[in-house]
């Protein structure tokens, strides 16, 4: 049993530090942009605007204005259409995949804190078992915790959002932080009970 604690401690140890290293790296360097950003300025304006209310008015806006380019046209017309007033489609588009982008993201977001906060219970109520009923489930429900915590606490992968990205970012670092305080809590409350047993 206790080569078991052990191991995972070490595994648990690989993950979570591993995973923090990655999180402050993008935290220190940001995200890197790639050189063909300048080629395509609808997609930096999208980016660059902060307020979700106000990219979607854009949006609206846009696509009103496609609508009404494309009224009563028909399929010959459209492509033609689209070709003469590209700037235009292309800021519809980009604006719209960065309005999906955002709304990715924040789905995400609360689905970081939903899972997460059942991998803190399932930790929480693990240790509770180790110490009052029985080690194996103790160590299963902890491990289960440990395991949901690693995965919705791993770093986003940035596609636009820069808003929702860091504050992404900053949860999913807090996380790897309440994960190592557990492990280390517990790892060090149940290595205290074992010397206490030996005595």
């Amino acid at each position: 049993m206790n080569t078991l604690r052990i191991t995972l401690f070490i595994i648990g140890n690989v993950l979570f530090l591993g995973q923090l290293a990655r999180n402050v790296h993008h935290h220190i360097w940001g995200v890197d942009t790639s050189v063909f950003d300048e080629f395509s300025p609808a997609r930096s304006v999208a980016r660059s605007e902060r307020n979700f209310d106000a990219l979607l008015a854009d949006y609206r806006k846009v696509r009103a204005e496609t609508e009404a380019l494309e009224k009563s046209k028909n399929e010959d017309e459209v492509k033609r259409i689209q070709q003469e007033h590209k700037e235009t489609y292309d800021r519809l588009y980009e604006t719209r995949s960065e309005l999906t982008e955002r709304e990715r993201k924040s789905i995400e977001m609360r689905d970081t804190w939903a899972y997460s906060g059942f991998g803190i219970f399932l930790i929480v109520i693990g240790y509770f078992s180790f110490l009052r009923f029985s080690r194996w489930t103790g160590i299963a429900l902890s491990l289960s915790g440990f395991v949901i915590l690693e995965y919705w606490a791993s770093p986003p992968l940035f596609g636009g959002a820069v808003v929702e990205f860091k504050a992404l970012l900053w949860s999913k670092t807090a996380l790897t932080v309440i994960a190592l305080i557990f492990l280390y809590v517990g790892g060090r409350g149940l290595n205290g009970r074992q010397t206490d047993a030996a005595l």
